[in-house]
């Protein structure tokens, strides 16, 4: 069996066998820390795991020797870890700040304006097809794309693919709910 400096330079040279030892070889160990770090979030563990290869994977050419192939993939898992735990915070503090956002400032007409938009928006996302509907609902509710793939028994890329479709729709609807808003107001100036 080659040691991690032969894999690794195998890897460099594109062999795809090369890279499948490598994960064999430290997918569960990655996977174990991320879980701790994570507290038991099976998802975002498995999506650490799947992103440090990822950027393995895509980063080969230019991985020059490394002493230690254990200790360079923790430190990309701190960082990818980092960077999730931030996202989520920070997601996690918008959310926050809508819920309890107080419409105080707007005006009686603003507020009716508001609230026909969103129940306009409520009524276009019913409309979506069954997959894109419960996605979008799930993703108001707080889940990443990878717990909504494993709760819907979806691909990950499936998910995105109905992520993208369904915002694409949602900002088509806001550009034309816009463009009748305006032409609204213009009439009853």
């Amino acid at each position: 069996m080659p040691d991690d400096r032969q894999l690794l330079e195998l890897l460099k040279r594109n062999d795809g066998v090369a890279f499948e030892v490598l994960f064999e070889r430290y997918a569960s160990r990655l996977y174990r820390f991320s879980l701790h770090l994570f507290n038991g979030n099976v998802c975002d563990a498995e999506e650490v795991v799947q992103d440090v290869f990822l950027k393995i994977w895509e980063n080969r050419a230019g991985i020059d020797t490394v002493q230690n192939f254990n200790n360079y993939l923790i430190t990309i898992a701190k960082h990818q870890i980092y960077d999730t735990i931030k996202h989520k915070f920070v997601v996690q503090k918008h959310r926050d700040h809508l819920l309890n956002f107080s419409p105080k400032s707007i005006s009686d007409e603003d507020n009716f304006i508001l609230k026909n938009m969103i129940e306009l928006m409520l009524s276009f996302v019913e409309q979506m097809p069954d997959q894109q509907k419960e996605v979008i609902h799930l993703r108001n509710k707080g889940y990443t794309n990878a717990e909504i793939a494993q709760q819907l028994h979806l691909s990950p890329r499936t998910v995105e693919t109905h992520v993208s479709h369904a915002l694409k729709n949602l900002r088509n609807f806001f550009r034309k709910s816009n463009e009748l808003t305006m032409l609204f107001i213009g009439l009853f100036s």
